[in-house]
């Protein structure tokens, strides 16, 4: 296990939630497992039954650093970042 200097990946489960005449937005939770290794974080996700309909997020010191789509990083404001963090947990 990495170090929480080093960082982790984690897999990340978004729901999108609401209706038209209320508007829509997207949960996020996580079973925050750690993985040394993205490709292996990748394998875990595709154990949930969700398909590829997962993210990867990079967790360093208990905060959520990164969002990610397989190999293609998720361009998110770091306020952003630290409300999917809180939402699943994190610091």
């Amino acid at each position: 296990m990495p170090s929480a200097q080093e960082g982790a990946w984690i897999v990340i489960a978004g729901s999108i939630t609401g209706d038209p005449e209320r508007g829509f937005s997207t949960t996020y939770d996580s079973d925050l497992r750690e993985f040394s290794h993205k490709p292996d974080a990748v394998s875990h996700g595709f154990t949930l039954g969700r398909s590829d309909d997962f993210n990867l997020g990079f967790v360093r010191s208990g905060r959520l650093e990164s969002l990610w789509w397989m190999d293609k990083q998720i361009g998110e404001h770091p306020e952003t970042l630290a409300r999917i963090g809180r939402e699943m947990g994190l610091k």
